[in-house]
């Protein structure tokens, strides 16, 4: 056995020489380092090792390594070389390692990059899409809000260019009147467009035309703000069969235009002249600014009080049996239970001091003026209803199915004509109220009895042709007074007082107060009677008078100068 293996041994060591020698011959015959021939096996070897390309000649490589192993123990230089064969080879391996480390790392980047590009693209994409949905959104909820603005813009442009392309150097006009006025600029309503033969000046004066004579009132205005378009309104009731002049019974004056004159001096704020509601009504601004003449005059429009006894026959009687001026509350209260009036008025002997708004206007008011109702064969309700024309208003030109809703106001009380709201009514505390909100409670009603006279002539006008000098109802509650105010159109919103009442919380002189308190009230349920009778009376429209009645009702203008509302919550 050890013979055997002397031989193996002794035989790989001639083929490695064998190898070498060969290797030797190969370099003398193809490679020269330095100008000198290879003459050392060794030599030889590392030149074989160094000169031959191992990537084309693997086997040769793999068979000059195994011929070096061989005689690795008899020559130390055969160790050396294989250590040096080996640690190229382990450069090579980790250099073809790191490039295929790099072609990956390169191919995983820009599988990476691509990924971010495509998830980039699309993130763009979607960004897109709903940026579009959003405008869109805006564009429907601004509405014609947008394109008025606009419009006003263009029209400003177009009368600076006109007017500056005539005169190069005009000087601003000096206005006395209104230079002692407040700087800050009115809300404008209403107004026609602006001419442009009007000259520009520093601080821009907007033209008021009246509907009637076309007079002109100049006042400051900010010439890109939303302009009312209330010539177009005018002419939009005119069409639904409302007077659309208002002068005094001899023709001598013409109230549209004392008006118009009496905006042109109103200073911004929530002021209800700026909704083109002509008040008349107690201590009004418009009211107390007429003259004597133009006052008594003014007042002519109020409707003639109607009789009881016509209405109601045995009223007068009750009243005396019931409410004898020297009844107390004692006696008064004893009788009405005996009476078919006990039914509609409710009184309590005493009446405390912490009620809140809701228990005072539910306890107290509300039932005077329901038990009026009720007498008068008009349906009501109470306790925050919301009001049909303020949301009509509100949500007129909104898109229902993709637009969210508008909050409307709500109102304490509400008179029904064939089921639509003809009368609103506002209240407060019986006891102590803020004297701030009687004058929120008025502007509220005034401005929802302007948006409820639209809706009513629209609601008619859907069967039937509205009736000359439709008119709406309403009342404010505050303290023990109620007013009550009745509201038409004449080339104006015009609203008067119509009456009013003082709700006796004490037992003195009880009878004759709470008599003058009923009177009112069924006096002013009587008017609201005549208008129902009136609507009643109101001839059918053909199918063209409604498609006019309906295109007429659209171009009827709607402001923006209402101030916000609370939203509150409907209870019935």
């Amino acid at each position: 056995m050890a013979t055997r293996r002397n031989n193996s041994a002794s035989n790989a060591e001639k083929s490695a020489a064998t190898t070498l020698t060969n290797a030797h011959h190969h370099a003398q015959q193809q490679f020269i380092i330095k100008g000198h021939p290879y003459t050392s096996l060794s030599a030889c070897a590392k030149a074989f090792y160094s000169q031959f390309s191992f990537k084309d000649h693997g086997s040769a490589t793999d068979s000059f390594r195994a011929s070096l192993r061989a005689i690795q123990k008899k020559h130390d230089w055969a160790i050396n070389l294989l250590k040096d064969i080996d640690s190229a080879e382990f450069k090579k391996e980790e250099k073809t390692l790191h490039q295929s480390a790099d072609r990956l790392t390169r191919k995983r980047s820009h599988t990476i990059a691509g990924f971010a590009e495509r998830q980039s693209d699309r993130l763009v994409r979607d960004t897109l899409v709903t940026n579009t949905t959003i405008l869109q959104e805006g564009n429907r909820i601004l509405g014609d809000l947008a394109i008025t603005k606009l419009s006003s813009i263009q029209n400003y442009a177009e009368q600076v260019s006109s007017s500056s392309s005539s005169s190069s150097k005009l000087k601003t006009p000096s206005v006395s009147s209104e230079s002692e006025e407040d700087s800050r600029c009115s809300i404008p309503f209403p107004r026609a467009s602006v001419s442009k033969d009007q000259p520009p000046v520093a601080n821009p004066v907007c033209s008021t035309e009246n509907p009637l004579n076309g007079s002109i009132v100049k006042r400051k205005e900010d010439p890109v703000e939303e302009q009312f378009k209330f010539k177009e309104t005018v002419d939009a009731f005119g069409c639904l069969n409302q007077p659309t002049i208002w002068t005094s019974t001899d023709g001598t004056i013409d109230f549209l235009s004392t008006f118009t004159s009496f905006l042109a001096t109103r200073s911004r704020g929530p002021f209800i002249e700026h909704e083109y509601v002509a008040d008349l009504s107690e201590g009004a601004p418009f009211l107390n600014s007429l003259s004597e003449k133009e006052f008594s005059a003014a007042l002519e429009c109020l409707p003639a009080t109607p009789s009881l006894v016509t209405n109601w026959s045995t009223v007068t009687e009750v009243f005396d049996r019931v409410l004898a001026p020297e009844f107390g509350f004692e006696e008064a209260y004893l009788a009405s239970r005996k009476e078919s009036i006990g039914t509609y008025l409710q009184v309590d002997k005493s009446i405390p001091h912490s009620l809140n708004e809701r228990e005072a206007f539910a306890d107290i008011t509300w039932p005077i003026i329901r038990g009026a109702l009720r007498l008068a064969g008009i349906a009501s309700r109470y306790l925050e209803v919301p009001i049909q024309g303020v949301d009509e208003r509100k949500n007129a030109h909104r898109n229902l199915i993709t637009d969210p809703k508008a909050h409307t106001h709500f109102a304490d009380g509400v008179g029904l004509l064939d089921g639509g709201q003809a009368y609103l009514a506002e209240a407060s505390v019986l006891f102590s109220p803020d004297p701030r909100k009687r004058h929120v409670d008025e502007y509220k009603l005034k401005r929802a009895l302007r948006d409820t006279l639209i809706s009513q002539i629209r609601r008619i006008a859907e069967e039937s042709i509205p009736p000359k000098g439709a008119c709406v109802f309403g009342s404010t509650s505050f303290a023990d007074k109620t007013k009550y105010y009745q509201l038409d159109f004449c080339g104006a919103f015009r609203l008067v007082q119509v009456g009013s009442m003082t709700v006796p919380i004490s037992d003195s002189n009880f009878g004759g107060r709470m008599r003058r308190c009923l009177t009112s009230a069924l006096e002013f349920a009587a008017l609201i009677m005549q208008e129902k009778k009136q609507r009643e009376g109101a001839k059918d429209a053909t199918m063209k008078e409604r498609h006019e009645f309906a295109r007429a009702c659209s171009n009827i203008a709607r402001t923006t100068a209402s101030p916000a509302a609370k939203s509150k919550k409907t209870q019935e």
